[in-house]
């Protein structure tokens, strides 16, 4: 027979070693040394900041668009800009009745109709013509409200959570913010100014359709 095939360590007639007792080769273990297999505990899985809960809704939504969802389902233009479409996302949040688990993180971690407040007034300058009609009078309509009900909000406030969060929306669409870590600050007739601001050069044009429209009621009224 050949050397190898079917050989067999020598061992004495009626001796049996116990296979704990043999060694390995090249493992470094002695013979009746046994392998410990430590289990590491599993360790517990740290709850998401505000920033990756908004981080993780933003790219949901972002996939979906891109894949075309919002063009076929009439929510939105099939060419939106990234400024418009991060806005759109801000409101449905609060619309949203199928809410997904970062959706719902979102609203319970913060106050996410400041955060577009503040993300509407900075990101004006770059929405279309009629996005900034649009958010100009959501935010117009909602300073006359809060002026009637006796108890007026002067000044937004933002928790250092949420300012981080906005810097991050914004820095997404190239607008620079500076805030400090500790939380942002402004008046709510500062943040409406930037708005308005914004909206200026459209605002003649805005007149001059309004009055079309009285022009043109008035006309079928006559007999």
């Amino acid at each position: 027979m050949p050397i190898g095939e079917g050989h067999r360590p020598f061992q004495a007639q009626g001796v049996k070693i116990p296979i704990e007792n043999v060694g390995v080769r090249g493992s470094g273990r002695r013979p009746g040394e046994r392998r410990l297999h430590l289990v590491r505990p599993a360790t517990p899985e740290q709850p998401r900041t505000l920033l990756q809960e908004m981080q993780q809704y933003i790219t949901t939504r972002q996939s979906l668009r891109e894949n075309g969802y919002f063009f076929l389902m009439g929510k939105e233009p099939e060419k939106i800009n990234l400024a418009e479409a991060t806005h759109n996302d801000l409101r449905a949040i609060m619309f949203d009745e199928r809410l997904s688990d970062s959706t719902r993180q979102i609203r319970i971690k913060s106050n996410h109709v400041r955060m577009k407040n503040v993300f509407d007034a900075y990101a004006m300058e770059q929405f279309s013509a009629e996005k900034k009609k649009e958010v100009l009078e959501l935010w117009e309509g909602v300073q006359r409200l809060d002026r009637q009900s006796g108890n007026p909000l002067k000044v937004l406030e933002l928790t250092p959570a949420e300012t981080e969060t906005v810097s991050w929306l914004l820095a997404r669409i190239g607008v620079p913010f500076s805030a400090p870590p500790e939380g942002f600050k402004e008046g709510t007739t500062s943040l409406l100014f930037r708005k308005r601001t914004a909206a200026a050069e459209h605002q003649q044009q805005w007149e001059q359709d309004q009055n079309a429209q009285e022009r043109v009621f008035k006309l079928t009224r006559r007999r």
